[in-house]
């Protein structure tokens, strides 16, 4: 079984994903919403998940420096990791700023996106 873990500050968004994601087998975890990255970090990786669904705009959080610590750290760099934004300008800078500093551009998922489109696309990273 697949465990999918997500970083989100909207709770009823966070329940869709729990929702949908059981139902097609996976088990999901939130991760609280913390200002310290180090302490993201430590939650995520006692979950250890498959697979990470990050919303870009979480107030007190650089999304960027989440994604950029997951993929320096030997600890979660299998961690395969999903985007998430309703912001396409957002989402263009982020690819961006990793592919400028030589990181790998996560899998992105703009909102509102649709369930199935939601379900094929955790089902391709979880292979």
């Amino acid at each position: 079984m697949k465990t999918v873990a997500v970083l989100d500050d909207d709770q009823a968004l966070i329940e869709l994903y729990q929702t949908v994601l059981e139902e097609e087998g996976y088990t999901v975890f939130p991760v609280p919403i913390s200002k310290h990255l180090s302490q993201i970090l430590a939650k995520i990786g006692a979950v250890n998940p498959d697979i990470l669904i990050l919303d870009i705009h979480i107030p007190g959080l650089n999304s960027f420096e989440v994604i950029k610590s997951i993929q320096a750290s030997p600890e979660l760099a299998q961690v395969k990791l999903l985007v998430c934004s309703a912001s396409r300008p957002s989402l263009n800078t982020l690819h961006d700023m990793l592919t400028r500093d030589g990181l790998i551009a996560p899998q992105v998922l703009e909102k509102p996106f649709d369930l199935d489109v939601l379900s094929e696309t955790i089902g391709a990273l979880a292979v």
